[in-house]
């Protein structure tokens, strides 16, 4: 399981009563978990007022799935005068899902000059700006180089140079998502 925080500043001349903080399911709006600050100082300046809260996601944790979530904080003030701010973040705990399409587990290929394949992540989507290739020999790395990623989830790698010798190759491909997993 992991954590974050959430936290902000508030300030009103008036003195704030109460700041009230929801998560809502960007899917439907329905509260996955609320809490709220009473009697809070913050007439002069800015102030965090021990408005942090921690929110653990995952199995056992207060958001469970991966997805969208709307942050919702509402600020009353002394007078009763309401203010709400909502921001949309995207939980993503998951590595994007790499697929190499070009060659199968025990492939006997010749003149290997080019990788391909598959790349999805349905969180945060995939980042399409870097990638890379390595293959190995054993536990020794013989050629890499840079992938390109298409927004459409195909890649592609072009062998900078033919393999040096003959024998059984491991290909590794490295490609993150938007929250470089």
């Amino acid at each position: 399981d992991k954590t974050f925080n959430v936290e902000g500043k508030i300030y009103d001349t008036n003195g704030v009563s109460e700041v009230k903080v929801s998560i809502l399911n960007a899917k439907d709006n329905s509260e996955v978990v609320s809490w709220i600050k009473k009697d809070i100082v913050a007439k002069e300046e800015p102030q965090t007022n021990n408005l942090s809260q921690e929110i653990s996601v995952g199995e056992s944790g207060v958001i469970k799935a991966d997805g969208n979530y709307i942050i919702e904080v509402t600020v009353t003030d002394n007078v009763g005068k309401e203010v709400t701010e909502r921001k949309t973040v995207t939980v993503d705990r998951d590595a994007p899902i790499v697929e190499i399409k070009s060659h199968g587990e025990g492939d006997v290929v010749s003149g290997l000059t080019k990788i391909e394949g598959t790349v999805t992540d349905a969180a945060s989507g995939v980042d399409t700006t870097s990638g890379l290739y390595k293959i190995y020999q054993g536990e020794e790395e013989k050629l890499s180089g840079e992938l390109t990623i298409q927004s459409t989830g195909t890649w592609s790698g072009t062998l900078t140079e033919v393999l040096p010798i003959e024998g059984e190759y491991t290909i590794y491909v490295e490609i993150k998502d938007k929250v470089n997993h």
